[in-house]
Parts: C-alpha cells; sequence; structure tokens
C-alpha cells in the first residue's frame, strides 16, 4: 500500500473515492475475448498448468529482486549480467511458456508505459522490489477487485498544496532553458525571465533533462544515466457515453488485453470510472500513442458493441508519460546510485531518484521529500528538528485498504494528473534585465 500518499491525502483531507461497485463481467483479450465471471478470479481464463507457471515465474522474479533496489543495483558484482541483459530475453531465459511471458510484458507495461525490450532487466528487477514484488501486481481480494481514486483527481490536490505553501510564494513560469550554479548561488534561465536562487531542488524529469543546459556541464555519471534513458510508449485516452450500454451485455466495462501483438488494436487497458449516482458514465484507458481516436474507439466497439463508435466526448493525451513528468526507464543502471549526489547548490530530486514506489505518485512523494529533507538539514542542521523527517513519513492510517486492480494498476496514471514537485527555493528575486547567470 502506497501509505505515504494516503497520509498527504488524510492531512490535506481529501477523501478517497470509491468508483463504482460495477457488476458484470471483465473482459480479457489474449487471442481471442475472454469473459471473466469472478472478479476476484481475474486469471481464470488460465489454464491451472499455467497460473502455477506463472506463479512459479513470479517467485523466480521476486527472489532475485529482493537484492535489487534503484540504489545500490550495481553493488553486488553478480548482478552485473542482469544490466547487459534486456528484459525480453531475461524472460526468455526464465520461462518458457509464451502466456507467461506476455502476461508479465503485459503488466509491466500497463504500469510503467515501458517495453520489455527497451529496458535492462536489472531495472525491471529494481522496479519489481520498489513495488513490492511482481506477485503484488496480481493480487487477490476475497470480495474483489475495485479502485479508489482521488476526489477531484490531483487538482484538487495541487490547490492544496498551492494553499499550504502561499500563491504568493508561487513563481509560474515557462519552460527551464539554462540552469548554472557557482559557490554562492544558482541562477535559473526560462525563455522569458532570469531568477536567483540561493539553492534549488531539482524535480524535473529525464525528459525535461534533455532540453536544459548546464553551466557547469552534468557530471559524466548524469550524463550517463539519462543517456540510457528510455521513454513510455502509451498515451491516456477517455471517453464519456450517454449511458452505460455494456451492462446489456452483462460487462462491467474493463478491459485487460494480454495479447502482446495488439490483434485487436492499441489499447491495452480500458477500466470504468462511472459514477452511477451522477449518471456519469466514462471508460479510461491506455493505448499506444501513435494510435489513431478512430482505432481507440473501434477497438472498444469489438468488446462492447457499435454504440461505442459514437461517445459524447472523447479526450486523449498525447504526452501522457512526458509531460506528466512519469520518471523514465533505463537501458542500463551504470552509475544510477550517483543520480541523487548534488550538483552544486542543487539538491537533485528527480522522480527517477525514488527507490521505493518508482514511477507511482507515492514514490515522487518520497523523492521530493528526501530533497526538502537534504536542503533543510544542510541550510538549518542545528534547527531540524526529529519532527521535520516525520512529516511525511508512512505511518498507519485507519482507511479501508487500497485494493489493488489486476496487476496493481495505479490510478494516479489514469486521471489527469501532475506529478507532486516540491521546490524549496529561498531568497528567490527577479533582476529585471540584470543578467545572473554565471558563465553566460
Amino acid at each position: 500500500m502506497q501509505k505515504d500518499t494516503i497520509k498527504l491525502l488524510k492531512n490535506f483531507k481529501i477523501p478517497m473515492r470509491k468508483s463504482m461497485d460495477n457488476s458484470g463481467k471483465i473482459l480479457v483479450d489474449y487471442y481471442g475475448i475472454h469473459k471473466v465471471t469472478s472478479r476476484n478470479e481475474i486469471l481464470n481464463f488460465l489454464s491451472t498448468q499455467d497460473e502455477k507457471a506463472l506463479k512459479s515465474c513470479c517467485n523466480m522474479i521476486d527472489q532475485l529482486s529482493k537484492n535489487v533496489s534503484f540504489n545500490n543495483a550495481i553493488k553486488d558484482e553478480a548482478l552485473l549480467i542482469y544490466d547487459n541483459m534486456k528484459m525480453d530475453d531475461f524472460l526468455e531465459e526464465l520461462e518458457d511458456k509464451k502466456i507467461v511471458k506476455d502476461i508479465i510484458t503485459q503488466t509491466f507495461l500497463i504500469n510503467t508505459g515501458l517495453q520489455s525490450t527497451d529496458v535492462s532487466a536489472l531495472f525491471f528487477l529494481a522496479y519489481c522490489n520498489s513495488t513490492q514484488g511482481i506477485l503484488n501486481q496480481f493480487h487477490k481480494c476475497t470480495d474483489g477487485l475495485y479502485q479508489f481514486q482521488i476526489d477531484g483527481g490531483a487538482e484538487h490536490l495541487r490547490s492544496k498544496l498551492i494553499e499550504l505553501i502561499g500563491e504568493e510564494s508561487i513563481v509560474k513560469v515557462p519552460a527551464v532553458t539554462h540552469i548554472s550554479w557557482d559557490e554562492t548561488s544558482v541562477g535559473i534561465k526560462t525563455s522569458k525571465e532570469y531568477f536567483f536562487a540561493e539553492r534549488a531542488i531539482y524535480t524535473l524529469n529525464a525528459a525535461d533533462t534533455e532540453n536544459i543546459k548546464f553551466t557547469p556541464h552534468l557530471s559524466s555519471s548524469k550524463k550517463a544515466i539519462y543517456g540510457s534513458s528510455v521513454r513510455g510508449v502509451l498515451k491516456k485516452f477517455g471517453v464519456i457515453y450517454e449511458n452505460p450500454f455494456w451492462i446489456n451485455k452483462d460487462l462491467c466495462g474493463d478491459v485487460y488485453v494480454m495479447d502482446t501483438l495488439g490483434n485487436n488494436g492499441p489499447i491495452k487497458i480500458c477500466l470504468n470510472i462511472s459514477q452511477m449516482e451522477n449518471e456519469k458514465y466514462v471508460l479510461i484507458g491506455l493505448a499506444h500513442k501513435d494510435s489513431k481516436r478512430f482505432e481507440i474507439l473501434e477497438q472498444l466497439s469489438i468488446y462492447f458493441g457499435q454504440e461505442a463508435t459514437e461517445p459524447k466526448y472523447y479526450a486523449e493525451n498525447q504526452n501522457s508519460f512526458l509531460d506528466l513528468s512519469f520518471p523514465s526507464g533505463f537501458v542500463s543502471l551504470k552509475h544510477f546510485e550517483d543520480l541523487r549526489t548534488p550538483l552544486g547548490r542543487i539538491i537533485w530530486s528527480s522522480p527517477e531518484t525514488a527507490d521505493r514506489w518508482y514511477g507511482c505518485l507515492a514514490g515522487s512523494i518520497d523523492a521530493g521529500f528526501k530533497g526538502a529533507v537534504d536542503l533543510l538539514s544542510d541550510i538549518r542542521p542545528h534547527s531540524f528538528a526529529f519532527e521535520d523527517s516525520q512529516l511525511m513519513q508512512p505511518n498507519f492510517v485507519e482507511i479501508p485498504p487500497r485494493r489493488l486492480g489486476l496487476f496493481g494498476f495505479h490510478w494516479h496514471s489514469i486521471i489527469p494528473t501532475v506529478i507532486l514537485a516540491i521546490f524549496v527555493i529561498f531568497k528567490l528575486r527577479k533582476y529585471g534585465k540584470r543578467i545572473l547567470l554565471k558563465y553566460v
């Protein structure tokens, strides 16, 4: 359970709203469309033999991943073999059954947007460790599957953060183009303005970092890390309908696509987040980033009927895994432990520095929190109290547990979100036309 996220929401008094208690069957698309009759037995379409093989393979992965984390991935030389191996080659060596490899591959794709052919096996193992193991992704609930959503979405969370920090303390700027620093200050340049800070916390992801000039240059290890980054290949889509026509087919509206070839179309997952009480009938999901609207609607019609091609409203985010600051995948984890190393007066706290719940909202919270603690302990070590470090540490919270949907699907990556980024910048002031960037 992502306790950091839950505690933060509780502190802000933001309720977690349960999705409608969908009745009906779940569809599983794997070389044919299978109707799963039991919501707490989502893998019922598998034979007994295949299910045992899946469990055995996941157990082996979990045992290996226990010794791997993002902050010490290369310390064990015996693990280096996995850094020189792609994830799909690793699965080939581990398991013969195609259906088992396909399910694990699709699970990883749905949760991260990353393809098994793009990342190293060591990255995959570190990811499994950070998200409490691959077996956790196949969690079965005794009373069925359901999901929780943040009430009001991430916009609600962002507004609470702005209220807490104070809108007068927040400077909204265009994209950062240049960052420089020396022994006394940090210069930050955007396409229109210059800013000066005593210190800064850097929370931008790998994709954003590529477009920023640094003076002095980034260290060779940081360049190597970012040079091996890869981006997600999925986008988010949402469709609103006049009525929930899928219930006429005894379907709940959820579809899990296990077919790695995408024979029926570009959709990888579709979930029903309708609010029956408000008569809002909404399907949302992930599809390949290059897919067209008509391809997505056509695939929905295969599952639910021709009515799916005539939505009341359709929207998508072409750059879901970039614009929303999702961390990237990596071809290699060499030098990865150096990613959090400060850069002069800049604390490095990008989403990729999370070693718990990597790629999730909880991971971003953890990365930002660690960056803030590092900065505060540096600038006022004598007044930095233990209670400060416990501000957002995970504690037990008496609320209903967050049931994991199939494969532990993270709802924050479906609801339009912004990543939680904590910038702690002191003595920020604007200097008009004066150029403050050193070395420029």
